[in-house]
């Protein structure tokens, strides 16, 4: 089955508008037969897995301990333990036949950003990355304006809206 690897922020709270949209991302990727990946802890990691596991969904955590407070989150089908924050990321990359990415904090723009340089540098074959939500297209507009990004490089990124939407464009790439 297809992996959707899906990076976002641990910091979201039940009910506010980013866990549902990330909860509503999860039922589309279960309802598109995809598995769902995150790195398996609380927040719009939590929401995801349990949008998928809802919908009858496959779910997998890479998770690594940054506090002993961190624990997995009760959707997920499989987890897999990793030594390192950097190993977390490898594997969800690796995982990965498509990657989501939602309004984050820094763990999540260093889970893109290193997303993107290796696809854009071949260490990682190139797959869809899809930037979900409506504050990507800012935030990446002021990147493309004041940073040395290239055309090619900016050709490696979908935008998507919603998690319909998101679906349907990894749908069209696999």
């Amino acid at each position: 089955m297809r992996v959707v690897t899906v990076f976002g922020s641990s910091s979201v709270r039940e009910g506010t508008p980013e866990w549902m949209e990330a909860y509503e991302l999860g039922k589309e990727i279960a309802k598109a037969g995809l598995v769902l990946c995150n790195g398996g802890f609380g927040g719009t990691m939590e929401a995801a897995c349990r949008g998928a596991k809802e919908m009858g969904g496959k779910t997998i955590g890479i998770i690594t301990s940054f506090v002993d407070a961190d624990k997995p989150n009760p959707y997920l089908d499989e987890v897999i333990y990793v030594p390192t924050y950097l190993e977390r990321i490898e594997r969800l990359i690796e995982r990965g036949d498509a990657y989501v990415v939602l309004k984050g904090s820094v763990g999540t723009f260093s889970e893109f950003f290193l997303l993107w340089c290796l696809i854009y540098i071949g260490r990682v074959e190139r797959k869809p990355v899809v930037l979900m939500g409506r504050g990507w297209r800012r935030v990446i507009g002021v990147i493309r304006e004041e940073m040395l990004v290239t055309d090619t490089q900016f050709d490696l990124l979908s935008f998507a809206e919603t998690p319909k939407e998101a679906v349907r464009l990894i749908l069209s790439r696999l």
